[in-house]
């Protein structure tokens, strides 16, 4: 029995999303128990990686349920000023280098 095609596209959906944050996660964030970031600094972090592969960030709070789902803690309170989360913070952002050193 093949499901309706409605099942089908929002299955497909659900595993793009999924391996979506998989990948911000992998490749924008540094995971662990010693980090913490700021709820803002995460979702524009987020935001410029759907953007840029040009797909929907979707809203701070969908974000956040997110992070909650996939064990990150939420607190009223993070080092860098305001709500965020516990066990993850946002990549520095690494600055081009050239031969006689950086720009």
């Amino acid at each position: 029995m093949r499901p309706p095609e409605a099942v089908r596209a929002a299955t497909a959906d659900y595993l793009q999303e999924e391996d979506s944050f998989s990948l911000w996660l992998a490749e924008r964030c540094d995971v662990g128990s010693q980090y913490e970031d700021t709820i803002d600094a995460l979702f524009n972090n987020w935001k410029d990686f759907t953007d840029r592969a040009n797909e929907v960030a979707g809203k701070k709070k969908s974000l956040s349920n997110r992070l909650q789902d996939n064990g990150f803690i939420k607190k009223d309170y993070v080092a860098g000023g305001g709500r965020g989360f516990a066990g993850l913070k946002v990549k520095p952002i690494e600055k081009p280098r050239y031969d006689n050193g950086y720009i």
